[in-house]
């Protein structure tokens, strides 16, 4: 009998074995030891060894800075429950490396994430999820990867959030799914079951149903429904498109007042305040700290968007590990820049939001003052 042991180099063994438990839906236990953990499946069998780097004298364990984590090597785990890992990867970093595809050579779907040391990580599915052998629902969110599914069964998927440009559905079962804020631009729908699919805020330029033009077909069946009223967009609605947005441009003003603005992950607390984590040393932490006034850009995909003023500050001692906590949830790999010099959190609290959809015909575009955010907080 012969076993293989994967061995890898990390600078937490307990985080790392930790975020792996998560990622394999297991129950989180420690290490054997400081410097070693196994990842073992429910019947013992060793999935992947975790070495803390320099302990010991293995050569290629020595140290991380000798060669880029991952150059080389790939993590390829086989699921049979491919649909929640998917939904487990996404709690554990803002995107995925790559997101779920059908790999030909495979014959089966598979998606790509970094683990919290930059070891590339593929999740497979035993069997090929997009086969029509099985009724496979798909759940696709904030994804920009190319889909071509055909020959399956995909009844009840959910597709939110997501540029499917160019996306083709041949002889696919999609009975009684959801698209929802969704770019279908040039998608290609043959052969397909479509009944109870139901399309809510769509790109829909180019798209065809068995060749003929969809904006021909809506407009034959007089169902554009161009100037239809859009109902207000809610406090908790609003709360959820931001938490669907890990990216966000922060702009701030320098001492000598001029603007300046960078790309951070944020997290969004339940009283719709900002979180995001940066270093003494960095332009945005000065700023602030002489002017805590700042404003946000949130969301640019599918011309949907948020504009957000508010005040920054540094949370409390007392306050901080709320802060971290809420912060760690949203970007697992958090913890692992506390050992950074100069690491600091920062929380910003809403004085005024825009919301705009420009997919909408006609626009979408509300917003809420100091007064109308209070009135959510209380």
């Amino acid at each position: 009998m012969k076993r293989t042991w994967t061995i890898i180099g990390v600078k937490d063994v307990a985080f790392s074995f930790r975020w792996y438990q998560s990622l394999f839906g297991q129950p989180a236990t420690a290490p054997g030891h400081g410097h070693w953990g196994q990842i073992r499946d429910a019947d013992g069998t060793v999935l992947l060894c975790l070495h803390a780097w320099g302990s010991h004298d293995h050569p290629s364990l020595s140290s991380p800075a000798v060669a880029q984590a991952g150059n080389g090597l790939l993590l390829f785990f086989r699921v049979d429950d491919f649909g929640e890992a998917l939904a487990r990867a996404r709690a554990l970093v803002p995107r995925l490396d790559e997101e779920p595809h059908r790999n030909p050579a495979t014959e089966t779907t598979e998606f790509s994430l970094r683990d919290p040391d930059g070891y590339h990580v593929t999740i497979s599915a035993f069997s090929g999820d997009m086969a029509a052998t099985e009724k496979t629902p798909m759940e696709l969110a904030n994804t920009r990867a190319p889909l071509n599914a055909h020959d399956a069964d995909l009844t009840d998927s959910r597709f939110t959030k997501a540029k499917l440009t160019n996306a083709s559905f041949d002889d696919v079962n999609l009975q009684a799914s959801r698209f929802t804020n969704v770019n279908l631009r040039g998608a290609r729908f043959r052969d397909v079951n479509l009944q109870d699919v139901t399309v809510e805020d769509a790109n829909l330029k180019g798209m065809t149903i068995e060749g003929v033009a969809v904006t021909d077909l809506l407009r034959s069946a007089q169902a554009r429904a161009v100037g239809k009223p859009h109902l207000p967009l809610s406090p908790a609605q609003l709360l959820s498109f931001l938490r669907a947005q890990p990216w966000a441009v922060e702009a701030s003003v320098s001492a000598l007042g001029a603007p300046q603005a960078a790309v951070i992950g944020v997290a969004v607390t339940d009283r719709w305040e900002l979180l995001f984590d940066t270093v003494t040393q960095s332009r945005k932490h000065r700023n602030l700290v002489q002017n805590p006034r700042v404003a946000f850009v949130i969301g640019w995909e599918q011309e949907c968007t948020v504009q957000y003023e508010g005040v920054a500050d540094i949370p409390s001692d007392a306050e901080l590990p709320g802060v971290q906590a809420a912060y760690f949830d949203r970007f697992p790999e958090g913890p692992t820049r506390q050992r950074w010099p100069g690491i600091v959190y920062w929380r910003v609290r809403p004085t005024w939001i825009r919301y705009s959809d420009f997919n909408a015909d006609p626009p979408i575009i509300q917003e809420w003052d100091a007064a109308a955010i209070t009135g959510w907080l209380t």
